[in-house]
């Protein structure tokens, strides 16, 4: 496996990685900036606007506008007319903002809390029914996934201070959680998880920040780990017209671990020859 740099642009705080496959389009987000990003085709020319604050959370609506974790609520994004439609705040108890966020096979947005919440959570926000608490106790949510098992719905959420992914029997029609378990301990790598991404094989890759490593799980443990390019890896995607493309961001910024030394961080890059697929994002139901 070899690593692609796209580009030569690098950002602060590069995040949220989402490939809609409709458009053929590669999305992210620089939080410092609060800039949305794209480049379609996962080639230059990078596009961008300005958000009206951060963003550190982003799914595909089914009209083809993006649905954005914004400082104050969720938004529908319109990155062609710059048009921002707010549809909720943020329920109280999570806390000021919501942090990372996946959409589940029902239509619904699965995000959490952020660490400044005096106590963290898990969240699913329905446009039909609202918000409803799936799980609290935890500390910094991020990177949420959904997989199918071949029996049961699972969701895959990271505990990042805690170095925790935990698992959940998942059901997305009623919004519900239970039998939560530890699905991978990353201390053993020396790494916090942050953002994430499913496999067709139902596999899960969790970026580690601090080792600089994309790791690899299943429901039996640790796979492999992929090299990120820089120390602080902070979202992952598969893209490209059969998914097997991984895209990987990054975080230049000071986060706990020093400075980045990385001549990559902050910037996007593609991991070649991986021999992985991924899956479509699924779409937020209006």
């Amino acid at each position: 496996m070899t690593i692609k740099r796209i580009g030569d642009f690098s950002f602060d705080w590069a995040e949220s990685l989402c490939w809609d496959d409709r458009s053929c389009r590669l999305y992210f987000v620089d939080a410092t900036s609060h800039q949305l990003l794209w480049l379609d085709n996962a080639q230059l020319p990078l596009y961008s606007i300005t958000l009206p604050s951060m963003m550190l959370g982003i799914g595909l609506a089914e009209d083809g506008r993006l649905l954005g974790a914004l400082g104050d609520g969720l938004y529908l994004i319109d990155p062609d007319s710059s048009a921002f439609e707010k549809i909720c705040d943020y329920p109280k108890q999570l806390g000021k903002r919501a942090n990372d966020g996946t959409v589940d096979s029902m239509g619904n947005f699965v995000t959490g809390s952020l660490k400044e919440a005096e106590v963290g959570s898990y969240w699913c926000y329905s446009s039909h029914s609202g918000w409803r608490l799936l799980d609290t106790g935890i500390h910094n949510a991020n990177g949420p996934v959904t997989i199918y098992d071949g029996s049961k719905h699972v969701l895959i959420f990271a505990d990042t201070p805690a170095k925790k992914l935990y698992a959940y029997d998942y059901d997305p029609v009623r919004s519900e959680v239970k039998h939560r378990r530890v699905f991978a301990d990353t201390s053993k790598l020396h790494g916090q998880p942050d953002g994430a991404c499913a496999t067709s094989a139902g596999d899960v890759l969790s970026c580690l920040i601090g080792p600089g490593l994309i790791a690899r799980y299943n429901q039996e443990g640790l796979l492999d780990t992929i090299t990120a390019g820089s120390e602080q890896p902070s979202d992952i995607c598969f893209g490209g017209s059969n998914l097997d493309r991984l895209f990987v961001v990054s975080i230049k910024a000071e986060f706990g671990h020093g400075i980045a030394k990385s001549k990559l961080a902050g910037a996007l890059v593609e991991v070649l020859n991986t021999g992985l697929v991924g899956v479509k994002e699924n779409r937020f139901r209006l």
